[in-house]
């Protein structure tokens, strides 16, 4: 036959198909009420095992059980054995191989063993003659219920085999036994009264971890645990068959794994449960057991979180939390592969990695790191680790709404007290209780802990920000630190479920749940980005946030430590009350209605941002001279100079605190489109009517009372409308704004800065008339005067201090962070690709342009000679300012590379000089 290349390559994928189906076989199974040989003659192994099975048949109303098995054994071996040699069957010694079985169904050897009145490779429970003298009773299940439970079995196999998984065909599959025409595999159902225990599968994993790789896997199941649903008949037979299939996967017949009982329980029981619980919601879709059920908690994989997920133990009967973490490895299929399980053919494929020191922990972070799904930076994947560092975070907190997103006639409640218990609650009140400590006593890696934030005391409208940071902690313990947000029930709701993930460019993208972290270059604290919000019309804002400790290095070493971290919260908000009439808000960008909203600022702090930073300073201070890198710009961890501006300022007014400001800016909640990606959230339309506050001198750390302060600002700040109201306090004899504002200053320290102030402003019309004398203009303008009071509170107000100010590195933390989101913005917007430190960009080390050519807005030849010892032109220094004034027309007239230099003292001296004074 002339077959064309393209039905040769037809016909070579047929034949792989159908091959790989084939070695799933036989596909029959058989339910068997009684024990394989091979387990009794281990009994006799074993010591006190008469006695025990006394004991046993007691219970079953033959109290000499133990005695008479025990000669019947020897009666039953004796015969085998004269079969065997008398064959040369190899019968006996062989038991826990199918060479026993095939030997068995040979003709001579049948033949001899049933004329002796054995009629059956293994112990029966219903027909012991030739072992015991009294029959044990027949207490298995009707032929009517064996004939469907031999048919779930063939179900679930016939399932895994669809997933890709390594046939446990041939030697591996189980006891294959002859049942009339058919060849099946054997599976043992055994009497409550003779089982202690639910199921198991064994035979290969020998004393002490030892594989034995020729021996069958034997399934059996007290028989209590099929009389009830099919559903959970299913899922029984589903599980121990998982574990038949994972005994032929690569993980543990390649060579490597050298002690299989060492195997991890939450991998080998957590991924048996995951699998068999999959291929039983396909079949049983409508089965939703309660959680007293004594398999509801399986079911959900509903087992505490406070208590690592990684458990080395074997399970107990009373804690079968080892199986329950199949929640982790259903989370990675639904969320990651679109609820397809066939990835889990190549985990199981790959062999230890720990050959000889058992680190499962390290092969699972590897699984995950491998993963291109899930770990999607490629750093890590190339290194193969840290995969878990993000993604066990994220599961928590996504878990932490299961009980009402996933399985919702679970509730809230009862998953709480099962995931969670106990969940620390607290309070924050706007005007009172700002600042709350948390301990987290004695808390394990690779766990979780859950936190209620309620905020209380808010006016309507009130925008509000709450700050979690950590205590200081030491042994690097902060960069192990995540904090996921769960729900939030704000005026910006957020649930960690529904938001998990985004679609983008035809993929799915997943973002999570975890805020942003800032880790201080010592490792000592970790500080995350927090979110603005307000009240929901109705309802004060309350939030579900999870609090996770995992390593960056996944090992079992880990496991053994133990710490008891500390969340502090802190309250961002601000009040105004003020009779100043407010101007027109902004139009929206977003279609979203603009409201007015007060924020409060410190020093630099810029008001408008959906997101609220305290000010970091960057550890790698490049001000873009040259190294512009955009993963690190993103988490700060690179100063554009406005640290170095801040301390100038103040150094220049010997304190702390050098101004304040209040702002009453046009604000809409509206979805925000960049990329394609689309988001609802806080907009900065403008920054409004603002207040600049100076106190008479600087306040310094620590210090508290009473100052004065004087106010200058305007309305329309930053907006495309021009300004025509100039707010200051009323001039003084010399015809300048005085300090007509009090400031009390009742709280400046680590936990928080609070400022009360009161006082009158004038509203100027601006600007003024250009016959009229200035002072004139001013004077008459504030022959009316406005009053205006409110409250300004900072939380983590040491970051305010010269001394104590929080500098951010990028730890190994911090970094693995950065990777992530590169990566994702890589995905989701391909238009970075190429810029410095972008996602495929050249990185950190890219060549700047050389500082000949800064000032590309000036032309060749133009640059002037630097006045006061600054190294740029007062040209580069005038555009600078012209474009920070108005940066709303596009791109700066200027190389990025004149930033880097604005840091310098003399820089920021000339800046201050060149910058237009204000009336």
């Amino acid at each position: 036959m002339n077959w064309t290349p393209a039905l040769r390559v037809l016909l070579l994928l047929l034949l792989a198909l159908s091959g790989r189906a084939a070695a799933f076989t036989p596909t029959q199974y058989q339910i068997y009420c009684g024990f394989p040989f091979y387990d009794v003659t281990q009994w006799q192994l074993t010591p006190n095992w008469v006695s025990r099975w006394n004991a046993l048949g007691a219970r079953t109303g033959v109290p000499d059980l133990g005695t008479q098995l025990s000669g019947g054994l020897q009666k039953a071996g004796t015969v085998r054995q004269a079969v065997s040699n008398t064959v040369a069957s190899t019968l006996i010694g062989n038991e826990a191989t199918q060479q026993y079985y095939d030997a068995w169904y040979s003709a001579p050897v049948l033949r001899q063993l049933t004329a002796l009145g054995i009629a059956d490779p293994d112990f029966g429970l219903s027909t012991a003659a030739g072992v015991a003298q009294q029959s044990v009773p027949n207490d298995c299940l009707s032929a009517e219920r064996r004939r469907m439970l031999e048919g779930f079995a063939a179900q679930a196999m016939a399932a895994y085999q669809k997933l890709g998984f390594t046939s446990p065909g041939g030697k591996n599959l189980g006891p294959v036994v002859q049942g009339g025409s058919q060849r099946a595999v054997r599976l043992y159902v055994l009497p409550p009264e003779l089982y202690e225990g639910a199921a198991n599968t064994s035979g290969r994993c020998q004393q002490g971890g030892k594989i034995q790789r020729q021996n069958l896997s034997f399934v059996k199941i007290n028989a209590n645990e099929l009389r009830g649903t099919d559903a959970k008949a299913f899922y029984i037979i589903a599980h121990e068959l998982f574990h038949v299939v994972q005994a032929a996967q690569g993980l543990e017949t390649r060579p490597g794994l050298d002690r299989c009982d060492l195997m991890h329980h939450w991998m080998h029981e957590g991924m048996a449960d995951a699998l068999a619980l999959h291929v039983t919601r396909t079949r049983f879709p409508n089965y939703r057991p309660s959680l007293t059920d004594d398999i509801g908690l399986n079911f959900y994989g509903l087992r505490s979180m406070s208590l690592s997920l990684p458990q080395p133990h074997t399970p107990t009967a009373s804690d079968l939390r080892n199986y329950r973490a199949s929640s982790f490895w259903r989370h990675l299929a639904e969320r990651y592969h679109g609820g397809q399980y066939a990835f889990y053919a190549q985990y199981l494929d790959l062999p230890e990695t720990n050959a000889g020191r058992d680190d499962w922990l390290n092969h699972a972070d590897i699984l995950v790191s491998r993963d291109a799904a899930v770990t999607i930076a490629p750093e890590q994947r190339q290194a193969s680790r840290n995969g878990l560092y993000l993604t066990l975070p994220d599961f928590y907190t996504e878990y932490a709404t299961w009980g009402t997103e996933k399985f919702s006639a679970v509730g809230d409640a009862a998953w709480m007290k099962e995931a969670f218990a106990p969940c620390q609650t607290v309070t924050l009140d706007a005007r009172t209780n700002r600042s709350q400590t948390l301990t987290f006593a004695d808390m394990q890696p690779f766990s979780a802990r859950c936190v209620r934030v309620k905020v209380t005391g808010l006016q309507v409208g009130q925008r509000f920000s709450v700050v979690p940071m950590t205590g200081p902690l030491g042994n690097g313990l902060a960069d192990e630190l995540h904090l996921g947000r769960a729900r939030s029930s704000g005026l910006k709701a957020f649930n960690c479920y529904q938001d998990f993930s985004v679609k983008r460019l035809g993929q799915t993208l997943h973002p999570g749940c975890l805020f942003k972290p800032f880790t201080g270059a010592d490792s000592g604290v970790r500080v995350w980005q927090a979110e603005a919000d307000e009240p929901a019309p109705g309802r004060s804002p309350e939030y579900l946030w999870v609090l996770s400790w995992v390593p960056a290095d996944a090992s079992d070493r880990q496991l053994t430590r133990r710490a008891s971290p500390t969340l502090v919260l802190g309250l961002d908000v601000t009040t105004l009350n003020s009779a100043l009439p407010p101007s027109p808000p902004a139009p929206s960008t977003t279609g979203a209605p603009v409201r007015k909203r007060t924020v409060g600022t410190v020093n630099l702090d810029p008001p408008d941002g959906a997101q609220e930073v305290l000010p970091l300073r960057g550890a790698e201070q490049t001000g873009l001279t040259g190294d512009l890198n955009l993963s690190k710009l993103a988490f700060g961890v690179q100063d554009l100079g406005v640290s170095a501006l801040n301390r100038a300022a103040q150094d220049a007014t010997d304190g702390d605190l050098y101004a304040l400001g209040v702002s009453l800016a046009d604000v809409s909640f509206g979805p925000v489109s960049f990329g394609g990606l689309s988001a609802v959230q806080e907009n900065f339309e403008s920054d409004g009517d603002f207040l600049g506050i100076s106190p008479e001198r600087a306040i310094n750390f620590g210090q508290t009372g009473t100052f004065r302060a004087w106010v200058l600002g305007g309305n329309n700040q930053r907006s495309e409308s021009s300004m025509t109201r100039l707010y200051i306090t009323p001039p003084g004899p010399d015809g300048l704004p005085g300090p007509g504002l009090t400031l009390n200053v009742t709280q400046f320290d680590r936990a928080a800065l609070v400022v009360e102030f009161s006082g009158a402003v004038c509203s100027v019309p601006w600007p003024p008339p250009p016959t009229r004398p200035l002072a004139e203009h001013l004077a008459a303008a504030c022959a009316r005067t406005y009053p205006v009071s409110g409250t300004i509170v900072k939380p983590h107000a040491f970051v305010y201090s010269r001394a104590q100010a929080l500098t951010v590195g990028d730890t190994p933390g911090t970094r693995l962070y950065r990777q992530d989101l590169q990566a994702f913005l890589g995905a989701a917007l391909p238009g970075l690709n190429g810029l410095p430190g972008g996602p495929t960009g050249a990185g950190s080390g890219a060549a700047g342009p050389p500082p000949a050519a800064a000032g590309a807005g000036s032309g060749p030849g133009s640059r002037l000679p630097g006045t006061g010892g600054c190294a740029l032109s007062d040209r580069q220094l005038l555009e600078f300012l012209a474009y920070s004034d108005d940066p709303s027309e596009g791109p700066p007239p200027f190389d990025l590379s004149v930033l880097g230099t604005l840091s310098s003292p003399a820089c920021v001296q000339r800046l201050m000089e060149l910058q237009p004074q204000e009336p």
